[in-house]
Order: C-alpha cells, then structure tokens, then sequence
C-alpha cells in the first residue's frame, strides 16, 4: 500500500487543518483525508470514492476549510486508462459526502485541481479534455 498527501486547509480560530490525497492498494486507488485536532493528532476520516472496482482511480488534489466544520476538496475519479470525471467532496464537521458536480457534455476526461472556499461558497478549477481539445472548466458551489 502506498499513499501520498496532496493539499493541506487549516482554519485560524481554532487551529484545525485538513489533508487529502490517495491511497493506492491492488490496481485501486481510493480518496484520503485526515483531520489535525489542533494539537498533536491526526486522524484518519472515512471518504467516500467514485468507483471502487477493480482498476478504479479517485483522487483528492485540492481542499479548502471555510470553517472547522466545512471543508471542500476536489479530484477526479474514473478507471485506469479510461475517461475521468470531476470529483468534489463537502466536510461537514461529522462526515465527508460526495458532491454533484457537473461535467462538460462531451468531454473524455473532466479533472478538478484546485478550489477555494469562503462562507458557504466554493470554487472550483481545473480542465476538460473534448476530442483533442482541452478547456479551462470551473465550478461554483453556493
């Protein structure tokens, strides 16, 4: 098994941080997220995944925290070698939920790399592939 952390969010007041990324384990690789307590522990928190079939790939690139108890991060998922589709996830301070999230009609491949949260609404940024022809894409969750 192998995992690698991609982004970290921490909220000022108080001192509590979030980081995600991937766990790769038998031709899968599945979402991670851990939560700092703002004193000297990480905790490992359950995420949800788009796929866990044979081949699956999900990731978590980016996560922004408005608040302790309302983070979103953003990724990809899809199966290995085929098309990706966006991924966004919400913190509610108990649990992390996927998100809908829309993907260009057409598009092969649709990937989120970052967002960034204020007060209840985030963005997020990233790229579609169509054809030969990749796009900037963007995301507003309200």
């Amino acid at each position: 098994a192998e995992s690698s952390l991609l982004d970290v969010s921490c909220t000022p007041t108080p001192n509590r941080c979030t980081a995600v990324g991937i766990w790769k384990y038998l031709a899968r690789q599945y979402t991670v997220a851990y939560r700092f307590n703002g004193t000297s522990t990480w905790t490992l928190q359950s995420t949800p995944n788009g796929s866990e079939s044979f081949g699956a790939t999900n990731t978590l690139r980016d996560v922004s925290c408005a608040t302790e108890t309302s983070c979103t991060a953003v990724g990809e998922w899809g199966i290995w070698g085929g098309s990706m589709q966006t991924l966004a996830q919400h913190w509610n301070g108990s649990s992390w939920a996927i998100q809908g999230t829309p993907n260009p009609e057409g598009a092969s491949s649709s990937l989120l790399y970052g967002v960034s949260c204020q007060e209840g609404s985030c963005l997020g940024a990233g790229w579609s592939t169509t054809g030969s022809t990749d796009k900037t894409l963007s995301e507003i969750r309200e």
